[in-house]
């Protein structure tokens, strides 16, 4: 019977409280067990989602910059005309809408109660794992795989991976800031996240990752984050040229030069230390093919001074 726009506003504003009164008999109803608890919070996480949707339509309507709410109010203007006559027509023509209306569905009975017992009942799927046991534990096999089997990890048993998981400062800064380590946090945080929104489906993650990332920020600031109490810059004297020193790099873990920029000043000393030979070549064909053309090309060589001006003196 939504014919008006103010109609459609009432029914959303009924919607949102049937949703309510679901949640609460929801509730009253006693969950008996870990899995028909889970099963009642998914529930509960679905109407909750739907609010949201009827929530989100009706700040449009009542934003005054928005379409729905330059309808509304031409609606209302039109209820309240300040010709009599014209209160009257208005009033006459929404009469005979609803007349129509129950003519074209005159067995609707408006009186009896919504059934809600199907929707109080509904059982939504539970998205785990057989390790997962229904949310009462992780499975981190694969990730267990990752990381005995790349350069940054080491040769561990399953239980032994789990009860050193959170400790990322024992990780060298060098394999930390390389692309495979950085990809295996990140399938490590997307599984937590997964589990932890199937597990608590009524919790405010987004609020509690950003109260950890603002810690994290703190703490590194700081210098108070492990593996980071020099803040990624470095100690001064032998201090950095030990740093200098334990960095390795290996360029094929880097997508880009700001990637590689992000290891530092030492990084850079490193690579031109582990790469100089190979650099040197390197540099003094390119001088030799821009000064002398081709190689091979029966041209002389290049002076030392020529060299040197193509910067690989």
């Amino acid at each position: 019977m939504a014919t008006t726009f103010l109609e459609q506003t009432r029914s959303l504003h009924e919607d949102l409280e049937r949703l309510e009164r679901i949640i609460v008999k929801d509730y009253k109803q006693e969950a008996k067990g870990h899995k028909e608890k889970l099963q009642q919070n998914h529930r509960v996480r679905q109407r909750m989602d739907e609010m949201q949707q009827v929530a989100r339509k009706l700040m449009r309507v009542y934003d005054d910059d928005s379409e729905e709410s330059k309808h509304r109010k031409e609606e209302i203007a039109a209820l309240g005309a300040s010709n009599p006559t014209a209160v009257y027509s208005k009033f006459y023509d929404r009469l005979k809408e609803l007349r129509e209306y129950h003519k074209r569905f005159p067995v609707l009975d408006v009186s009896a109660a919504e059934d809600d017992s199907a929707m109080l009942s509904e059982e939504p799927k539970l998205d785990f794992s057989g390790e997962e046991g229904l949310g009462r534990y992780l499975d981190l096999h694969e990730l267990h795989r990752t990381f005995t089997n790349a350069k940054f990890g080491r040769q561990c048993d399953y239980l032994e991976y789990l009860g050193g998981l959170a400790d990322f400062g024992s990780i060298a800064r060098d394999k930390k800031l390389a692309r495979p380590y950085r990809q295996y946090l990140q399938q490590l945080l997307d599984y937590l996240v997964s589990f932890y929104e199937r597990t608590q489906p009524l919790a405010q993650l987004s609020k509690q990752l950003d109260r950890i990332q603002a810690e994290t920020e703190q703490a590194f600031q700081q210098g108070q984050l492990p593996g980071w109490e020099d803040r990624g810059v470095g100690g001064p004297g032998a201090e950095a040229a030990d740093v200098a020193k334990q960095l390795s790099v290996d360029l094929q873990t880097f997508d880009s030069v700001d990637e590689l920029e992000t290891m530092g000043e030492h990084a850079a000393q490193a690579v031109s230390s582990n790469m100089g030979v190979l650099a040197q070549r390197a540099c003094w064909t390119f001088a030799k093919q821009l000064l002398t053309g081709p190689v091979g090309g029966g041209q002389p060589a290049p002076s030392p001074r020529a060299a040197a001006l193509a910067g690989c003196a």
